[in-house]
């Protein structure tokens, strides 16, 4: 009788205390990797739960829609960001060395996952398609840049680096270089022109 209940929970897409892979985090793992190769409009729920080895109905247990998912997969993805970026200053204390410990974080991020870079370029796209996910890439865009601006603004060279400029118009020169070079690797599939193009923005911005 137990045995049969379990079966029926599973059937149903409940999760079981045998079911104990079936996770929260899981499902977003694989929803940001489907989203992040097919975009939000190709991407389903059968794709995300074959990927994550669960069914369909379990996904809806957690999320009842595929929006409350990609707004799932987007926080996600904007912490990873924000820790990536938001501990520098136990490192590095002048706003080159700051920005460019961001840098290899960034790098270090796309050789563990490629997911998560390519997701976090596409949100602006799909906050275009899709209004009801542009307020998480407002969101995720304001956290990042906030993070990136309090790095730049408690440097201890900050008020030599560009005179007269404010840390958050040197974060967002920085975000958009970042944003730019990314999207240009991943159209281009060539990781190396990320690589260039954030240390020439360095080497100018250490040359002032």
């Amino acid at each position: 009788m137990v045995a049969a209940a379990t079966d029926d929970a599973r059937r149903l897409g409940r999760p079981t205390d045998a079911d104990s892979g079936l996770t929260r985090e899981r499902i977003i793992a694989a929803a940001r990797i489907a989203f992040a190769e097919r975009g939000y409009d190709a991407t389903t729920n059968k794709q995300v739960a074959d990927s994550a080895g669960i069914t369909a109905a379990a996904i809806y247990h957690y999320f009842p829609s595929k929006v409350e998912l990609f707004l799932a997969v987007c926080e996600a993805v904007e912490e990873r960001f924000v820790q990536a970026f938001a501990s520098p200053s136990g490192q590095a204390d002048t706003v080159h060395a700051r920005l460019s410990l961001m840098v290899e974080r960034i790098e270090e991020l796309n050789e563990e996952d490629h997911s998560l870079v390519r997701f976090l370029m596409g949100m602006g796209v799909e906050a275009l398609l899709h209004p009801e996910t542009k307020a998480a890439y407002v969101h995720s865009r304001r956290r990042i840049h906030g993070v990136v601006s309090e790095a730049i603004a408690t440097s201890v060279d900050v008020a030599h680096v560009i005179p007269g400029t404010e840390p958050s118009t040197l974060a967002d020169v920085f975000v958009a270089t970042l944003s730019g070079m990314a999207g240009i690797a991943m159209r281009t599939d060539n990781g190396r022109r990320f690589d260039a193009g954030m240390r020439t923005f360095l080497m100018l911005l250490k040359s002032r």
